[in-house]
């Protein structure tokens, strides 16, 4: 294996960008529509979650400029334009450019309002809901970015607006498990694949409290606790009453009176949502409650955990 070719298959750290993703951005930015396509089919260009894109505008000074983020949405623009209007017509590449193309605009939109280097709104779409987490803001933008799609006889753009607009936000599927599914033929059949951060496919570290939110790595971890923070210890409590309850079913299941055990333990679990939902809409959960993340994390001091403010 030559050096070029472990060079571009190591793998990169959080907002790094790739050779092939940092000669595709210079030549966007340069207006070279021919070349961009090429190493936009590139196996080492990476079209990720929302998250993803915003962390690495961010994280390099290269798109971190007024201009150059111009010049690079216009350039996807026109992919978006030459994959529709190609002979054999490829959708799925034209949905990554427009969809590449509408984070764009809104990182250019948001860097010419405000310069704190994009802080806020990667926040802004991290940010969950009181009750339950759900990234509302990121649900929503998605969606807007699909309904924005300009060409409305799109076979792909029908099929996603029908899996998601009968879709209260907050329910499954979400947005971006519809989209991710469409642009990469993966099915997103558990969520806890993916980082809740960035969206990493194969994430694999747990919060250590809850056990129920998955990240890629310390890095994510550390962004995400500002809002995880209100949702862990309600999350804690969730998982602890169904491995009760689903042990209690595995020793009644067999009994006489097995029957009547499990409706009682179903309505059980009906009051604890109820009771959940209730405790989100109080706002009763403690904004200090103490790290509960890996290792790795609760070694950080309790000033530095106090600086994560959700106002976003």
């Amino acid at each position: 294996m030559t050096t070029e070719q472990i060079n571009s298959t190591a793998k990169t750290k959080r907002g790094d960008l790739t050779t092939a993703e940092r000669e595709m951005l210079q030549v966007a930015a340069a207006g070279d529509v021919q070349e961009a396509t090429r190493l936009l089919n590139s196996k080492d260009v990476r079209v990720n979650c929302l998250d993803e894109v915003v962390m690495m505008v961010k994280e390099n000074p290269l798109l971190v400029d007024v201009v150059a983020l111009e010049k690079c949405y216009r350039v996807m623009d026109l992919l978006c334009e030459q994959c529709v209007k190609q002979q054999d017509m490829n959708e799925v590449l034209a949905m990554k450019m427009h969809y590449i193309s509408c984070v764009l605009q809104k990182c250019l939109a948001f860097l010419q309002e405000r310069d704190d280097k994009l802080d806020t709104l990667l926040r802004s779409f991290l940010k969950g809901r009181d009750g339950d987490g759900f990234p509302q803001y990121q649900e929503k933008f998605i969606r807007d970015c699909i309904r924005k799609f300009p060409y409305c006889e799109a076979t792909l753009l029908q099929q996603l607006v029908e899996n998601i607009a009968p879709v209260e936000i907050g329910n499954s599927p979400t947005a971006f498990s519809v989209l991710t599914q469409a642009l990469t033929g993966q099915m997103a059949l558990m969520d806890a694949e993916f980082c809740a951060t960035c969206g990493e496919r194969g994430a694999d570290e747990k919060c250590s409290f809850c056990e129920m939110v998955v990240y890629c790595g310390q890095a994510c971890q550390r962004l995400h606790w500002f809002t995880h923070k209100k949702v862990c210890k309600p999350l804690y409590r969730q998982r602890e009453f169904q491995s009760k309850d689903f042990s209690s079913v595995g020793e009644i299941s067999g009994t006489a009176d097995g029957h009547e055990v499990m409706e009682g333990n179903c309505s059980s679990l009906l009051g604890l949502c109820l009771g959940f939902a209730e405790l989100g809409r109080s706002h009763c959960l403690s904004e200090n409650y103490p790290d509960p993340l890996r290792p790795c994390l609760a070694a950080r001091t309790g000033e530095e955990s106090a600086t994560h403010s959700p106002d976003c």
